[in-house]
């Protein structure tokens, strides 16, 4: 199973610690990894760590990706593009 997927495990089960971890295992194999870089700003979210989440959302947003998602945590589709996602996610911190 790959970095990534393992971190989403465990985002999905709310273990953000191990989460973030793999997350930032993930980054380090691949600084340009927009799915870890998603989920560790939603980790960074719900750990209230704001300025951060922040940080990752925007990350996303600038990268101007077409990449989607193909599961996630919340009440937003798969198939939803991670831009839109980061958007979504950033507009409700506020």
């Amino acid at each position: 199973m790959r970095v990534n997927d393992k971190g989403f495990k465990c985002l999905s089960d709310n273990d953000l610690v191990k989460a973030e971890a793999l997350f930032n295992d993930a980054l380090a194999i691949n600084p340009d990894n927009l799915y870890a870089i998603l989920n560790l700003g939603v980790v960074y979210e719900k750990t209230g760590r704001k300025a951060e989440a922040k940080t990752m959302y925007m990350k996303v947003i600038n990268s101007g990706a077409t990449a989607a998602a193909g599961k996630t945590t919340g009440e937003i589709e798969a198939g939803t593009s991670l831009v839109d996602i980061a958007k979504k996610n950033l507009a409700d911190m506020k």
